[in-house]
């Protein structure tokens, strides 16, 4: 018995491949400019059709967080002032000599505030107040000049506790021979420089002349604090310690700008024994230190760490 056959035959069709073009034609050009044009359209009617809050108010909320310093501080000053005026209008008027410091306190702040905005440090818009009150002949503090004194040392004190604070003590101790150098051989030098000028130029006994040296030899502090302390919040530097090398650097010039200074103006009036107003600096630095060491030990301690209310 024969095996059955396949009698079925295969398809002879041919198959043709038409390709397709993957560029647009003109009708999909025109479909998309169409779609572009009107929603162009839709954006500029909604635009027009804005009913939400105006800009300048959106404006204002996100800049509060910013004004709203200024903004209390001002608030406060008007409220005090209204309640000092009322009990004692005889020390609230504008030209008596506490409300002319409340108003170079108040107008410095909102200086800073806004020199903030140009990307520039908030003291130097304070220091630009100062010197503008001063010229202004709005500083006259007569009869408050021990006043006058105290808040501008309290000012320095601020200033550099903000950069002890900053200071990193494991970065101190490895840079404490940097910071030795970059203290002393750029004082001296700007010094001597300073005096030689000036008694060639200027025709200056050496003692001002070295005097002249010292006071623009000091490094301000309020700027480059300022300065270091945006960068640290930045956390830029921090690696390598070089926020403790200009924080401990700008306070040692200044120390040392400051006692020099001292020592020559003792030298120039001196009335008394001069190696007793010489020794009047170290003996101020040693007290300085033993006090600061003593109150760092006590902070220690006080408050306890397990305190509930402490935030030291």
């Amino acid at each position: 018995m024969s095996p059955p056959t396949n009698n079925n035959s295969g398809l002879n069709g041919s198959i043709t491949l038409t390709p397709i073009s993957l560029t647009a034609t003109d009708t999909d050009n025109s479909l998309a400019r169409e779609e572009n044009n009107r929603t162009q359209g839709e954006n500029n009617k909604n635009i027009v059709d804005y009913e939400g809050p105006p800009k300048i108010w959106i404006c204002l909320v996100t800049q509060w967080p910013i004004l709203s310093e200024p903004f209390t501080i001002i608030l406060i000053f008007f409220s005090l002032w209204t309640i000092g005026y009322i009990l004692m209008p005889i020390y609230a008027l504008p030209h008596t000599v506490i409300m002319r410091i409340i108003f170079l306190f108040i107008g410095a702040q909102t200086f800073g505030v806004l020199f903030t905005f140009i990307q520039l440090p908030d003291m130097l818009g304070m220091l630009f107040f100062g010197v503008l009150y001063a010229n202004l002949g709005w500083a006259n503090f007569k009869d408050y000049e021990k006043f006058e004194a105290f808040l501008r040392e309290m000012a320095l004190i601020n200033i550099m506790l903000l950069a002890g604070l900053g200071l990193n003590a494991n970065a101190f101790k490895k840079l404490w021979f940097m910071i030795l150098r970059l203290t002393l051989i750029p004082t001296v030098a700007e010094v001597a420089i300073i005096a030689i000028l000036s008694r060639f130029l200027l025709n200056m006994p050496w003692l001002w002349g070295v005097c002249l040296g010292l006071i623009i030899t000091a490094v301000s502090p309020n700027v480059v604090v300022t300065v270091m302390l945006k960068l640290k919040e930045e956390r830029l530097g921090l690696n390598n310690g070089i926020h403790t090398l200009i924080y401990a650097m700008t306070a040692c010039n200044d120390i040392l700008a400051i006692f020099l200074f001292d020592v020559m103006i003792g030298m120039i009036f001196s009335k008394g024994n001069l190696s007793e107003q010489l020794l009047q600096g170290p003996v101020g630095i040693g007290i300085g230190l033993v006090y600061g060491y003593l109150f760092g030990l006590l902070l220690q301690f006080v408050p306890s760490r397990k305190a509930v209310s402490a935030t030291i």
